[in-house]
């Protein structure tokens, strides 16, 4: 089995410093809906036994992560934007 990899990490391979940047601040550059909650939140969930509540935050943050990568152009920080040649190949425009 392949290891899945986060692309907001993947994304500081090609982005550098740009890269940096907070999952909600580009949702919002692409006028999708904000996180539910933070990280943060996610270990205090897992602590106080909160199993539903994580696995709902888990689960809303990979839809709106998909949401964003599966658009023709993914405007980021910086003023920079990243076009789709295909599903995981992005140039800059």
């Amino acid at each position: 089995m392949a290891k899945l990899v986060d692309p907001l990490y993947a994304a500081r391979a090609l982005l550098g410093y740009a890269a940096c940047a907070k999952l909600n601040d580009i949702l919002a550059l692409n006028g999708l809906q904000s996180k539910t909650g933070c990280g943060a939140q996610a270990v205090d969930m897992y602590l106080e036994g909160r199993y539903d509540e994580l696995r709902d935050y888990c689960v809303s943050d990979t839809v709106l992560t998909f949401e964003l990568l599966d658009r023709e152009v993914v405007y980021w920080v910086c003023g920079l934007a990243y076009k789709a040649l295909s599903r995981g190949l992005w140039v800059k425009v």
